[in-house]
Parts: structure tokens; sequence; C-alpha cells
């Protein structure tokens, strides 16, 4: 059935793309100090955009955890939400100088 054989796949395959990809680990820097919460959930996770930024599609096939940085930081926030906060997120990242990484393959 569906339920039991293609959404434990989509799953799998999602924390594989969202959290081990290279980059997306903590850093030797931060080992040892106090690191901010949020930038630490930027930093040790990424985002999957494989159509594009912010993709319905995509959004809706993955219950929005394609957009891992914002389901770590806002996680009762429900995930049709996300596109437009995960913007708002990469834009404060760039400004405080903290990697948000993503992937589009």
């Amino acid at each position: 059935s569906l339920r039991v054989n293609v959404t434990p796949t989509i799953f799998g395959f999602e924390f594989i793309v969202n959290h081990e990809i290279e980059g997306c680990d903590i850093y030797p820097e931060t080992v040892g100090k106090t690191v901010d919460w949020g930038a630490y959930q930027t930093i040790s996770s990424a985002d999957f955009h494989p159509l594009g930024w912010g993709s319905w599609f995509f959004n809706q096939l993955t219950g929005g955890l394609n957009l891992q940085i914002c389901h770590h930081l806002f996680p009762g926030i429900h995930y049709r939400h996300y596109p437009t906060l995960t913007k708002i997120i990469y834009e404060h990242a760039e400004k405080e100088n903290i990697q948000a990484l993503y992937s589009s393959s």
C-alpha cells in the first residue's frame, strides 16, 4: 500500500538530503562554545529545492520537510507557511553571516 511502501521511502530520502550532506554538520569552532539556538538549527540542517525555490509540489509531497531549516526553527507552524518563512530566514541568515544550506539536486 502507499502508506506502507512509499511514505517511508519519501521520509528516508528527505532525512538524507536535509541532514546528511557536506557542510551540514557541527562546525569545529562551535564545539565547547555557546551557540545561538536559531543559528545552530540553521547550520545543522539544509533545505532541498528540486523544482526551484518554494515549490508547492514538493512542499505538499513532503509535508514541508523539504524546507528543513524552517521545520527546525518553527515546528509548530503549519508547513503551508514555510515558503514565506524560509525567504525571511535566508535574508536574516545572510545579514547575520549564518550559513543556510540548500540543494536543488
